[in-house]
């Protein structure tokens, strides 16, 4: 009897050494090796760690990335996870990843646009207002360089299409960030172009789906709606893209369906308009996700510079028609230099509502503005807590830091340079670097500005002047090696 028993311990040992070791013996085999190798994620799977530093020697400190990479790159790691996927939501209606929500209708949501959804804001007033500041900034910039800046929010699919949403996520009644910033601009002169309301009340006329059910964008019909818009707030004509003949097709692969299931082909509908593409791309282009697009259309009008995110895909194939001559910018630190360097007549600022905070984590890649001396200070900060730091890309040196947190709610930031020569005044923006951030925390007590090199030279004394209310106040001072 105890030899029976012992057997069938050995034997269920050996079969679950067994189970454990195929998803790893199996990587040896080509093919699938070849199958591992394919992304159908919406991220980017770990690479193989290099053991060797560049002299040559052996570099150990990497070990723990292998477990990083072997945990994205195990025989059957896709079936794998479309099969826990599948049985979740066949058992408990729910969805195996937390970044997915199963809506109504077999609608997908993005998860961390619920907050969005719900009308809770995790920044502050004084956050909205240094949002506020920065646009004034970069407008401020645009303008001396003889072009118009113009804001563009896409929204998030919630906030066009919160019904198919699960009924229990509700909404607080409470302003989110976009209403917050919304209220805010009402009363500057930085142009904005209100996609939410316009898509709104495209919704409301009926016709196409703005956005896809199995995806975080818009589709084609949204897309063609929000150019339309755009047009209309930079008051140029739309060339009648709109009126082209429009097909729909069944042949969008939905990012949020392939989190679910990745490698398992589910077509989601888009729209697309027939529209004589006589544009062609400057240099190379591998797709509407690189770095940087530019395009030349000799039957176009005027220039277009756009900072954007994954929404301004679709929008590419509308501007490049339209304008003469296009860039297109997925840097979060936006090049708003450019319009300086080449002839620009309009800047576009393109965000998602949910990463709206952009505004207040980067700074654009320009030089600081000139800034008057601040008058006297009529308040001087108790402790000097001013967290300076530098780096240089042999353009610009980059001076950012923090500053004692209970001034958040200054709604300017002056920095005083003084090097060889006499101190000099900059409007810093009022942004957190992102090595002091991290995925829960948005800092709003950070500063940042750059300055060409040739300025920030030796021994270098700042001063950071904070104003509030009309009021100067004296945040600290330290010094810094110039470049």
């Amino acid at each position: 009897m105890k030899s029976w028993i012992q057997t069938v311990r050995i034997g269920f040992a050996a079969g679950c050494a067994v189970i454990l070791a195929v998803p790893s013996v199996m990587m040896l085999v080509p093919q699938i090796r070849e199958r591992n190798a394919e992304n159908s994620e919406n991220r980017e799977l770990v690479s193989f760690p290099s053991f060797r530093r560049d002299d040559g020697t052996l570099d150990i400190s990497c070990l723990p990335v292998t477990g990083d990479w072997f945990s994205d790159h195990f025989a059957f790691r896709t079936d794998l996870i479309r099969a826990y996927g599948a049985l979740t939501k066949f058992i408990f209606s729910e969805s195996s990843q937390p970044d997915v929500i199963l809506g109504k209708n077999d609608w997908l949501y993005y998860t961390p646009t619920i907050n969005d959804v719900s009308g809770v804001s995790t920044i502050s007033e004084a956050g909205i207002q240094h949002m506020v500041q920065n646009l004034h900034l970069m407008q401020q910039y645009a303008e001396s360089n003889g072009a118009k800046l113009v804001l563009a929010v896409a929204p998030n699919k919630g906030s066009i299409y919160p019904e198919y949403l699960p009924s229990r996520y509700l909404h607080t009644g409470e302003m989110n960030h976009l209403d917050m910033l919304m209220q805010a601009l009402e009363n500057t002169d930085i142009a904005v172009c209100d996609w939410r309301t316009y898509l709104r009340n495209e919704k409301e006329k009926g016709g196409e789906q703005l956005y896809h059910k199995l995806d975080t964008h818009w589709n084609g019909a949204g897309a063609m709606a929000a150019y339309e818009a755009m047009m209309q707030t930079l008051e140029l004509d739309d060339a009648g893209f709109s009126a082209y003949p429009k097909r729909e097709t069944n042949d969008w692969e939905g990012d949020l369906w392939g989190m679910l299931s990745p490698g398992r082909k589910n077509p989601d509908t888009n729209y697309v308009y027939d529209i004589p593409q006589t544009y062609r791309a400057v240099g190379r282009m591998r797709s509407t996700d690189d770095m940087t697009i530019r395009t030349k259309n000799a039957q176009g009008s005027g220039s277009c510079l756009m900072f954007r995110d994954s929404f301004g895909r679709a929008m590419i194939p509308l501007f490049s028609q339209r304008f003469q001559s296009c860039t297109y910018s997925r840097a979060t630190e936006v090049p708003l230099n450019e319009t300086a360097e080449s002839d620009v007549d309009y800047v576009i600022y393109e965000v998602v509502e949910r990463n709206l905070e952009n505004l207040i984590l980067y700074s654009p890649y320009i030089p600081a503005p000139m800034a008057d001396a601040p008058a006297a200070a009529s308040e001087t900060a108790d402790i000097n807590l001013l967290n300076l730091k530098t780096e240089t890309d042999g353009t610009f040196m980059r001076i950012y830091g923090s500053y004692d947190i209970a001034y958040t709610d200054c709604e300017r930031i002056i920095c005083g340079v003084e090097c060889d020569g006499g101190m000099q005044y900059y409007d810093a923006f009022l942004t957190c670097s992102s090595d002091e951030t991290n995925a829960d925390t948005v800092n709003e007590n950070g500063f940042s500005l750059r300055l060409p090199v040739s300025q920030v030279q030796g021994n270098c004394n700042v001063q950071i002047f904070g104003m509030r209310s009309g009021e100067i106040i004296f945040l600290g001072s330290t010094s810094l090696q110039g470049a």
